[in-house]
């Protein structure tokens, strides 16, 4: 992802409204918030979003650090992506398709759209996710990640059920999918999920309730085309 110019998009911001958006609370903002303090705090806003994406994709996912939406082809659907972006209503996407045809790279590009809105995005693999709340785990390590899987303003879950074999996944693997998905339902926190299975296929590894909740208020956009992971 390109570097974010601060100082291209506040170069109409008066330099004291940005020195401003820097000091003041949001007590002060709501109380006494100018339009030129607006501005220069949303700028500040985004330029945080975009950094902070950029230090995530470094620690686990370093190989779509440069996604955005003009990396993707027709094949990965960006006019559906941004309408899901845009659609205020919409609540649990699942990028759907077979085994390297793009769909990381098609969430990935929703997660810098959105950190560069300002928004917080965090993204898990499902196997790490799973791993990383496993009760064997430190208890702070355990809370930490769900915390930050949890709150983010977008989550994007990659590669939920990976490693399924036919059978249903053990019950507690389910349960923490359900507790998470379930969290962030609740609070009306926006979710890409990608996957590679399909919906019979998830009706076996998942329990009812889990697929209950996955299901809430979902949309689904397909990716299709060649492995791209393979010899081209």
């Amino acid at each position: 992802m390109p570097e974010i110019d601060l100082a291209g998009w506040a170069a109409a911001i008066p330099p004291a409204a940005l020195e401003r958006a820097r000091a003041e609370g949001p007590l002060a903002r709501e109380t006494a918030e100018t339009p030129e303090d607006r501005d220069a705090r949303l700028a500040l806003g985004r330029a945080a979003g975009a950094r902070r994406w950029r230090e995530r994709l470094a620690e686990t996912h370093a190989a779509y650090a440069g996604v955005t939406w003009d990396a993707l082809d027709a094949q990965q659907r960006p006019d559906d992506l941004r309408r899901w972006v845009e659609d205020p209503d919409a609540l649990t996407l699942f990028v759907v398709g077979y085994v390297g045809v793009g769909k990381t790279h098609a969430a990935v590009a929703v997660g810098a759209e959105f950190a560069a809105r300002g928004a917080r995005v965090a993204i898990w693999s499902w196997r790490d996710w799973i791993a990383a709340v496993d009760w064997r785990r430190e208890h702070a390590a355990v809370e930490a990640a769900v915390h930050d899987a949890t709150t983010a303003d977008l989550l994007i879950l990659d590669d939920l059920g990976v490693g399924f074999r036919g059978e249903p996944f053990p019950e507690w693997v389910a349960t923490k999918t359900e507790t998470l998905v379930d969290a962030r339902v609740r609070c009306a926190r926006r979710t890409v999920i990608t996957t590679n299975l399909g919906g019979d296929q998830l009706a076996v590894a998942f329990d009812d309730r889990t697929l209950s909740r996955l299901s809430e208020r979902r949309s689904v956009v397909a990716v299709t085309g060649p492995d791209r992971r393979g010899p081209r």
